[in-house]
């Protein structure tokens, strides 16, 4: 939750997964870690008081795309896990999806799976990301891409990238 001032009216602006499902009607997000966003290359470069935006390692965000047969251009999600906060989300339906960035344990339906790897997700599985048992390997950001991106979220000055505070869909991380 971020609370916003707007004409002196105090607003609270609500990010929560129903906005990720609206989008994704085959995805529920159960869970989202420590924070999330949709990030796309090159993000945003604006400049004059606009802060930049898109993935923190665009190397790895481009490798999962391209494994998951994207341009390596199309928004994703950009995910921070640490031990006790996971990320977790409900397949309704399939896809192809590849995780990327730092090392963490992934799995479907409890079963650990490999990173750097294009993954098939088949329908009612639940795919989680874990902050990985082997210690920190000096990364902080996981990416979840998904073989088709997010199409239906808009972009916002000509990126569909979140900036906390300036812009992205409803200007806001998913949490």
């Amino acid at each position: 939750m971020i609370s916003t001032t707007s004409h002196g009216t105090s607003q609270l602006l609500l990010c929560t997964e129903a906005w990720l499902t609206n989008f994704l009607s085959a995805v529920k997000v159960v869970s989202v870690g420590l924070e999330m966003s949709i990030q796309d290359l090159p993000g945003r470069m604006i400049g004059k008081g606009i802060p930049r935006s898109g993935p923190m390692d665009p190397i790895a965000f481009s490798i999962g795309n391209l494994l998951v047969g994207n341009q390596r251009e199309i928004e994703g999600l950009e995910i921070i896990v640490v031990s006790g906060l996971p990320a977790c989300f409900r397949f309704l339906s399939s896809a192809d999806v590849a995780i990327t960035g730092r090392e963490v344990t992934v799995s479907l339906n409890e079963v650990k799976v490999n990173m750097w790897t294009r993954l098939f997700v088949p329908p009612e599985t639940t795919l989680k990301i874990t902050a990985s048992s082997r210690g920190d390997n000096g990364g902080l950001r996981v990416y979840l891409l998904v073989g088709g991106g997010f199409p239906k979220i808009p972009p916002y000055l000509e990126s569909k990238s979140t900036s906390v505070g300036i812009g992205g869909y409803q200007v806001c991380r998913i949490s």
